[in-house]
Parts: structure tokens; sequence; C-alpha cells
């Protein structure tokens, strides 16, 4: 009897998929420069990182930069101790995390009896060309994308056949996305499944594995440790003539003058800043 002819494109796209995803996202990654002022900053604040020596706040020309959370940097720096500093090694973080998203859409459709589902989920997500530019690009988004996806993935698994582990492996991979680019990742994370379980009509066992207590201990300890550490941070001083921060027309300047933003936001918005800047005192 021949085989039926979906077993046959599974076939194929089974051997097909990995080749084109990793030619896709890691091919020619060190053949052009860091492409914009982010890059060159997240590349950055890396380097610095690894060249000081110091994992717990990134620092970006001797300066705490906290804008972002870590994961990326941590990544980028350990890509650059492997491999040297260079355009490859600033991108590869993102590189994998694309590979990473394929593999998540491929493993869902498996596991769910539906491998063709999956494996054309994961085409899609390797040929889309969002993907490949951002993927390529050192940039949070691919990272944040993949962990959300894998915590997605396996908080399904975890309601659906209402084993722990599962959950867990979700709560590690949502604290990851939540290093990777700030509470963002729990609040999109967290309304997927809730809006799963709501669709679903889910059972009441259902509703409390999702909101298993190890799991949650799980992604507290995973995150608290870093962003303790950064609220703890001090200021420091600056002299005169040091640099703290670069003028341009980004996000939703773009076409103004290049000046510098310096503000400060409280609940009601923003506020003057100026009174909050105090001058050293004198040395004794």
């Amino acid at each position: 009897m021949s085989p039926h002819p979906q077993t046959n494109v599974c076939r194929i796209l089974a051997i097909a998929l990995p080749i084109f995803a990793a030619n896709a996202f890691l091919a020619s990654l060190g053949d052009y420069s860091l492409l914009d002022n982010n890059e060159g900053l997240y590349a950055g604040i890396a380097r610095e990182m690894l060249s000081r020596g110091e994992f717990a706040i990134p620092y970006f020309d001797g300066l705490p930069y906290l804008e972002k959370p870590p994961l990326l940097f941590w990544l980028t720096a350990l890509s650059f101790h492997l491999f040297g500093f260079g355009e490859t090694a600033a991108r590869l973080a993102p590189a994998l995390s694309s590979l990473a998203v394929v593999a998540a859409a491929a493993l869902l459709g498996f596991r769910t009896h539906r491998p063709l589902v999956g494996l054309i989920a994961g085409t899609i997500v390797a040929t889309s060309l969002v993907a490949m530019v951002i993927g390529r690009t050192v940039y949070f988004d691919m990272l944040l994308t993949a962990c959300l996806s894998w915590a997605i993935v396996c908080a399904y698994f975890g309601l659906i056949e209402d084993r722990r582990g599962w959950m867990v492996a979700a709560a590690v991979a949502l604290a990851l996305a939540t290093l990777a680019k700030g509470f963002v990742a729990l609040a999109l994370g967290g309304t997927t499944m809730l809006a799963f379980l709501i669709a679903t009509r889910a059972a009441a066992h259902q509703w409390r594995r999702m909101f298993d207590p190890a799991a949650i201990l799980v992604y507290l300890a995973i995150i608290l440790p870093w962003h303790i550490a950064a609220a703890l941070e001090r200021g420091e001083w600056i002299e005169a003539g040091t640099v703290v921060g670069f003028v341009g027309d980004s996000g939703n300047a773009k076409g103004t003058p290049p000046h510098l933003h310096y503000g400060i936001y409280a609940g009601g918005g923003a506020i003057n800043p100026y009174p909050l800047l105090k001058k050293k005192p004198a040395a004794p």
C-alpha cells in the first residue's frame, strides 16, 4: 500500500523546514554591519557587560542602562565570549530565537497529532519577511516571541494534560520572556491563556492548574532577583562633559530636529524633571 499523500508532504516538510529555517535565519549574519543606533547600542551594552565582568546590571558608557531587561544582553555577552566580537555573534541570540519559534510551532502540531499543521505553521514563520528581518537584527522582539511561544505551548499541554511539569516549564519560559522585554510578556501570555480557558469553557481543574502555586513560585524566583537588583541600583554622580545620552529623532519624534529626551513620569503623566537634579556636594 502506498503512503498517504499527507504523509509524503510531512516527510518532505520535516526535512526541508529545518534546512530552510537555518539558512533563512543564520546564513550570512555577519555579512553586513550593524544597521542602526539601536543595534549598536544593544551590542555595545553586551560588549561592555562582558568587558566589565559585571552581569547583574547592564551598563553603557559607564552608566547603568535599565530601560530594558537584561536577557538579550546576557545572551549576546555569552555569544561574544564564545565566538568573539562581531556582527554574527551580536545577532546570534535573535537568530536562534527565530528557530525556537519555528520549533515551538512544529512541536505543537506533532504533539496534538497534527504534524502537517505544525510543519505548515513553522513554514509560515520561517518564510515571514518580518520574522527574517527582526530575527537577523539585534532587537528584543524575536527573543520575546520565542519565550512567549514556548510559554504558551507548554501551558497548553499543561492545561490539556493536567500536568504540573508542563505548567512549571511554561512559568520558566514566561519568566524568560519577562526578562527579555518586561511585564508586557506576562500581559500577553496571561491574556492568551485566559482567553483560551474562556473560549473552551475550561473545567474547574484546568483553572486551578492555570494558577498552579509551584509554577507561580518558579516564575517569581526567576524574575525577582534581577528586578530587585535593578530597583536598588543607585544613580551615579556625573562630571561636566560626561556623555549621558545621544541626540536623535527616533520613535514618535521621527522627522523632528535632533534632540535629547529627559523625561520623568509619575502616575499622572510627565513631570518637570529639573527639580530632581541635584548638585554634587563639594569635596571636604
